[in-house]
């Protein structure tokens, strides 16, 4: 799930981490701060990170 002030997005994978995120194309391209839980594959993104 990726929410801003705005939209929402939500979306189903077979798998978890960076084939999703690719498949997706969302998270790649996120230029923001990030709120995660701090697991591995939001870490190797190169956007702004908040735990």
């Amino acid at each position: 799930m990726l929410a801003t002030t705005l939209p929402t997005w939500i979306g189903c994978h077979p798998n978890r981490g960076k084939k999703a995120f690719d498949a997706f194309g969302i998270l790649g391209e996120f230029v923001g701060t990030l709120i995660h839980d701090g697991w591995k594959p939001y870490r190797d993104l190169t956007c702004t990170h908040a735990l």
